[in-house]
């Protein structure tokens, strides 16, 4: 507060010092100064190419917000639900992998464990990561490939809970 109160002061005292003329002069050079940085924060050349040839690939994205309006749904339910959206139980009740549930014929959970959160900060961060590498991720690779990746990355890291860990 005190630097802030300082510069004020100091711009102040700046301001009265000069001329009329001065003042323009200076406030020119500031803005060219902002300019310049405003067009060397601007995205260079490759970036825009890349980003075009991302869009000319695949127009529109539909495996991404789909894989997010599901997260979505499920965590809303889980939300209306009469249990707290962490409780074990609730989880359990969603699809939530647990090993011994999973391995003894429950094995839709290692689907259905993609798309659990255990809370609205979990799926706000899930979504936010997804939305960035999938908008990127299914121009690449096409929509049929991101979404089967995406799922199989979810059975495989259910399955990893499900194994016990053998030390060599």
């Amino acid at each position: 507060m005190a630097i802030f109160l300082l510069l004020v002061i100091l711009t102040g005292l700046a301001f009265r010092m000069t001329s009329p003329e001065d003042r323009e002069r200076y406030l020119g050079i500031a803005l060219d100064r902002v300019r310049r940085l405003k067009a060397e924060a601007a995205e260079t050349e490759p970036e825009r190419e890349f980003r075009e040839s991302l869009r000319a690939r695949t127009r529109r994205l539909l495996a991404t917000p789909a894989l997010i309006a599901i997260n979505v749904m499920v965590v809303a339910g889980m939300l209306l639900g009469a249990a707290a959206i962490g409780d074990p139980d609730t989880l359990m009740a969603w699809g939530a992998s647990l090993g011994p549930r999973t391995t003894n014929g429950e094995w839709w959970r290692l689907v259905t464990s993609a798309f659990v959160h255990t809370g609205t900060l979990h799926l706000l961060v899930s979504a936010a990561v997804l939305f960035q590498l999938g908008a990127v991720l299914e121009r690449l690779v096409g929509r049929l490939a991101f979404a089967g990746v995406y799922v199989f990355a979810g059975v495989l890291s259910a399955w990893s809970i499900c194994r016990p860990v053998r030390w060599r």
